[in-house]
């Protein structure tokens, strides 16, 4: 796991929360690259592909015709997460997929107490 990587998108995640930007869960995004439709527990993604910070690592936004994907080195979608994160697949899954919560509305809070969580898990382990 790279946590400096994973506190970083905590970080992105809280701000997302704190300043009560748009965020669902349907899609990894809506509409191309319109900011203000970001989408996703995915969603989560949607707005880590636009910071910066991120950017500069190579994490990007790939479209291929109408659809809009996180990109990082040569993955795709919870791939290129997971690979940006260095955390296995299943655990991607478990931090971005919309199914992987119970509650009615997931918010970028829950996918960063998630994140914290994993960190947490991963230093009792190390």
């Amino acid at each position: 796991m790279n946590i400096e990587i994973m506190q970083l998108a905590i970080s992105i995640l809280r701000d997302v929360e704190a300043n009560q930007l748009p965020f669902r869960t349907e899609a990894w995004f809506i509409d191309g690259n319109n900011a203000s439709d970001c989408t996703t527990a995915a969603c989560a993604a949607g707005w880590l592909c636009r910071d910066p910070r991120m950017q500069k690592l190579g994490l990007k936004i790939a479209q291929n015709g109408d659809i809009s994907y996180p990109e990082f080195d040569t993955s795709v979608g919870f791939s290129a997460m997971a690979k940006l994160l260095k955390i296995q697949s299943s655990d991607s899954e478990y931090l971005f997929y919309r199914s992987s919560y119970s509650a009615a509305q997931v918010t970028a809070g829950m996918i960063a107490d998630r994140m914290e969580q994993m960190i947490n898990n991963y230093n009792k382990e190390a």
